[in-house]
């Protein structure tokens, strides 16, 4: 809890000391908590500390039994899913989807997230893209048992809110560029993807279900109110001494 002295108690914090406090030096002093202030609530919501319960705007609802590669070192295949958000909840901040390597070499991730508006029942146009990069959280959740067996990884990523049309259909892509056959994980059993062989020799429909959820992450109000304590009285004082 900071501590703030009020004017008595810094008179008498002067005199008990044998010193007069300058005018400005309050003022710089005022200033730098502010700075520390601001700095420790901007790393909280870098952190996500600051955040309270996470709404899942859409699920696909994918019980994974494969991958398909979607890296552009594995032949330059492009896998896109289609998807659909409702009336009051067609924003999200956050995307958590599931996949494997062909081969880990421990390079860097270098994620990319595309949304596409519609075309026909295929991707049309880029409205939205994400440079994930690595700035994401990677957990092992399971193992893939397909020739031989893979581990399963989980990844989720924050970035600026996004809105889109409610009831429009869009669809998604993940990409995963680091030429170590990365692999999206879906369900084959259900749903509709779109596919690129090549990235560039045309777009062709098969089912599956790709397993991704889009999140909307919503600000923990109890966040604000120890916000608001914290500024109130430093500003609170600024005024009175300026």
């Amino acid at each position: 809890m900071l501590v703030f002295f009020q004017k008595p108690d810094l008179v008498r914090f002067r005199q008990q000391r044998g010193f007069e406090i300058p005018f400005n030096s309050t003022r710089i002093l005022i200033r730098r908590i502010i700075f520390v202030v601001v700095l420790c609530v901007l790393s909280c919501l870098n952190s996500h500390a600051c955040f309270g319960s996470m709404v899942v705007v859409y699920n696909n609802n994918a019980n994974v039994n494969t991958g398909y590669f979607n890296d552009a070192g594995t032949s330059g295949q492009r896998i896109f899913d289609e998807f659909q958000l409702s009336a009051g909840a067609n924003d999200f901040n956050r995307v958590i989807w599931t996949g494997v390597y062909a081969t880990r070499n421990d390079v860097p991730d270098n994620f990319t997230m595309n949304i596409y508006d519609d075309n026909g029942g295929v991707p049309g146009n880029v409205v939205q893209s994400v440079a994930i990069g690595n700035q994401l959280i990677q957990t092992q959740t399971g193992t893939l048992n397909v020739g031989g067996g893979f581990d399963i990884f989980t990844y989720e990523a924050s970035f600026g809110n996004i809105n889109l049309t409610a009831d429009e259909t869009y669809w998604i892509s993940l990409v995963n560029d680091v030429g170590e056959g990365w692999a999206w994980l879906t369900d084959t059993s259900q749903g509709t993807i779109a596919y690129s062989p090549n990235g560039s020799n045309g777009m062709f429909n098969t089912q599956s279900a790709m397993d991704f959820q889009l999140v909307s992450t919503l600000p923990e109000p109890g966040s604000f109110v120890m916000l608001s304590l914290l500024l109130g009285p430093i500003l609170a004082r600024r005024r009175r001494t300026a």
